[in-house]
């Protein structure tokens, strides 16, 4: 019989769990949720933030525009075919570069929560900022990400804003690949520009746009578009300047960084990269939840026994498949311990995890596992 290797998670964050962190999330949760009132039984779109550990909706008009301090969730339910009554549920939770741990721990602890009221049958995912999954991009016709959160609001620029009370801000414009280019406010520094990438640097009378070496054509027209877009709502005061990398563009450094010599580029991202699968299986018949290391290599269904849950780390990718005859502890908690695997294996923050259910899960992921 394979001897399993036990991880121990202990020292990860999943220790909050039980904690007081944990205590203040299910007090607020043990009110009846409004939010899922209105979800489960017609196909569309949902957006809500998590603000004091509530679950608020997102105005529809602000669909696609996410902070950088705050936490989201999404559901998206779809009908199986055109004709068919019954529905198949995607709920997401976006985690914001800067949102707190009380925030990230409620969007986790609700996604959970929004499962168990549409019957245990979403496939859930985490979403982290920046490394967006090309599903949830295709939600929104457009993906822009501000500077804030609940705490300091969203900021709308008044044209008419005078200029010793404008603050300038810059605009980031990356595509992951085969993904969609997408936009979020960053740091006014030079350590913030990557030479791959296209930028935006609005100062009260001029937009910067600005294209590194590697911008790719989409990047590009992307990072015009979001010029254009600045300029139109300054209503002519503001005026756009398009600079390659490597070409003179006196004013743009000092605006960004204070001195004309500029700074530090960054020269390295994140990069999630794919490895042979790893296997691990969730299991509590020992009458407490484990995860044990079973395998590296090729994985299916047939390697998989369908009364427990196992987590499959691709590298790039983690997901938790659920068996059919798993109890409701391990359904519940895979998510939970996925996230836990990833501190602590020391994988970047962002790595892209989902919980698909056996018989019912998307075909990208079983193909890319086999």
């Amino acid at each position: 019989m394979m001897k399993q290797e036990e991880i121990d998670i202990t020292d990860t964050n999943l220790a909050l769990f039980g904690t007081e962190v944990e205590t203040r999330i299910k007090q607020e949760a043990s009110r009846s949720e409004e939010a899922w009132k209105v979800v489960g039984n017609v196909p569309g779109l949902w957006v809500w933030r998590i603000e004091q550990f509530q679950v608020v909706a997102w105005p529809q008009e602000k669909y696609g525009t996410f902070m950088d301090g705050d936490a989201f969730i999404c559901l998206r339910s779809e009908k199986t075919t055109d004709d068919s009554d019954v529905l198949i549920h995607n709920v997401h939770f976006w985690l914001g570069a800067h949102c707190s741990q009380d925030e990230s721990g409620t969007a986790a602890y609700k996604t959970v929560e929004l499962d168990d009221f549409l019957g245990g049958k979403a496939t859930q995912h985490r979403e982290a900022q920046g490394f967006e999954s090309s599903q949830f991009l295709s939600y929104f016709p457009r993906l822009s990400l501000v500077h804030g959160g609940v705490a300091t609001g969203f900021r709308h620029v008044d044209p008419s804003e005078e200029r010793d009370a404008f603050t300038p801000r810059l605009f980031h414009i990356h595509a992951m690949p085969q993904s969609k280019p997408v936009v979020w406010e960053v740091e006014m520094s030079a350590a913030s520009v990557h030479s791959g990438d296209g930028y935006v640097l609005e100062t009260y009378d001029t937009i910067w746009q600005w294209h590194g070496r590697g911008i790719s054509v989409l990047e590009r027209a992307r990072t015009a578009q979001v010029a254009n877009e600045r300029a139109q709502d300054r209503q002519g005061v503001a005026s756009i300047r398009v600079v390659e990398e490597g070409e003179a563009a006196p004013g743009f450094w000092k605006a960004l960084c204070g001195s004309e010599e500029g700074g530090e580029m960054k020269k390295d991202r994140v990069t999630l990269s794919k490895k042979d699968p790893r296997r691990l299986r969730l299991s509590d018949r020992s009458g407490r939840l484990t995860l044990a290391y079973e395998s590296t290599g090729t994985v299916n269904k047939g390697t998989l026994d369908g009364s427990d849950a196992y987590l499959i780390d691709l590298g790039y990718h983690v997901y938790v498949w659920v068996g059919k005859g798993t109890s409701e502890n391990e359904r519940r908690n895979g998510l939970r311990y996925a996230q836990a695997y990833v501190e602590k294996m020391g994988m970047p923050s962002v790595t892209p995890i989902s919980r698909v259910l056996e018989d019912s899960e998307e075909r990208r992921s079983l193909q890319a596992n086999g």
